[in-house]
């Protein structure tokens, strides 16, 4: 936290890498994040749930709803409420890595680029 604090991502890094090493098989404690996608984006997911396609109030594809750290999908910025989609598959997380970009920032994703503001 000094590190990152500090603003030296090279010492923080190496220093996630080695509690990630040391931690085995225990988990962090998962961050509560979400990012908000159109409908449209969402529903190009093969897997996607005819039922969630048609989810409320917005033009054609352009509502917008909020994937989750758990990958799961909500009308709301708030986990849990107003669930959409809760199906989460390997194709689904594949879906939204790979095809979204899809992904929960870490510690060091949030510190600015060096020499950047």
């Amino acid at each position: 936290m000094i590190a990152l604090a500090a603003g030296h991502r090279e010492v923080a890094e190496l220093l996630r890498d080695a509690e990630n090493m040391a931690a085995g098989d225990r988990q962090r404690a998962e961050r509560e994040y979400c990012r908000a996608y159109s409908l449209g984006d969402l529903s190009r997911f093969p897997g996607w749930p005819s039922s969630a396609a048609k989810v409320g109030t917005g033009t054609a594809g352009e509502e917008i709803l909020y994937l989750h750290h758990d990958f799961t999908v909500t009308r709301s910025i708030w986990h849990g409420e107003d669930v959409v989609f809760d199906e989460v598959s390997d194709d689904w997380k594949e879906f939204c890595s790979g095809t979204l970009e899809f992904k929960t920032p870490d510690d060091l994703d949030l510190l600015a680029p060096a020499g950047g503001h």
